[in-house]
């Protein structure tokens, strides 16, 4: 068996830099484990033998953004509904602001990941006079379950859409720049959306099992078997994947 944690930075967080730890906002703070466990057991009975074994693993990441998550809407003068909204729903960060031109900043929450796999399996062989005979079976299952993530504080997008000079750029397109952070000192978004992603969890089972016979006749050996698959396909347990399945 083994275990493993470690946490880590983000490799994106322009504000590393800032010489108060509270600045650091976009630090994503990336939490991560694993974990794995194996047993086999074997049985000799005379010319027969068992094999069994038996294997699991875990891992999981998230990204904290506690730097985020010193913040929620209304200290940036939004909505005290958003407040409810996002606290309700796993908790609030800094909103997400998009201005044309610009480094963007705030963010949403991350997918919590976990995917754990087992897998068990058992073969048995037994020698009969002149011939070898075996099966066995191998069961898999894959599950794989996630966090709702996103901007559940809102995204709000700025741009020139409402400081520009005319509002037909035919002949002349401005840039963003200025213009875009003109809108967002006004408070003028081109556009706001908010999140309300659900957690998931998605498994997938496989199973395969065989019989087998090795036949020895003097220099020749025949070789027959069967073997027989099946695999359900992946799907959420609620019911709530309706693409990718």
């Amino acid at each position: 068996s083994s275990i493993c944690r470690a946490i880590g930075s983000f490799s994106s967080d322009w504000t590393y830099a800032a010489t108060d730890p509270a600045l650091r906002i976009h630090s994503a703070d990336r939490s991560r484990y694993q974990w794995s466990y194996t047993g086999t057991w074997t049985r000799a009975m005379g010319t027969t033998v068992l094999d069994s074994s038996f294997a699991t693993n875990r891992f999981n990441q998230i990204d904290e953004f506690r730097g985020l998550k010193q913040y929620k809407p209304t200290d940036v003068g939004l909505p005290a509904y958003l407040d409810e909204f996002c606290s309700s729903r796993g908790g609030c960060t800094l909103p997400s602001m998009t201005i044309g031109g610009y480094q963007p900043f705030g963010g949403g929450l991350s997918d919590g990941d976990t995917a754990t796999h087992m897998q068990g399996q058992s073969t048995i062989t037994s020698v009969k006079g002149r011939h070898t005979v075996a099966g066995g079976v191998d069961v898999r299952r894959a599950q794989r379950d996630r966090t709702g993530g996103g901007n559940r504080s809102g995204q709000l997008n700025f741009d020139r859409t409402y400081t520009r000079q005319f509002s037909d750029e035919a002949t002349l397109t401005p840039s963003n720049l200025g213009l875009s952070l003109a809108a967002f000192e006004l408070g003028l978004p081109t556009s706001a959306t908010i999140n309300d992603t659900l957690p998931s969890s998605f498994d997938n089972y496989w199973m395969g099992t065989f019989a087998q016979d090795t036949w020895r006749l003097g220099r020749l050996t025949i070789n027959a078997g069967l073997r027989f698959e099946y695999e359900t396909g992946v799907r959420e347990n609620d019911g709530q994947m309706i693409v990718g399945f």
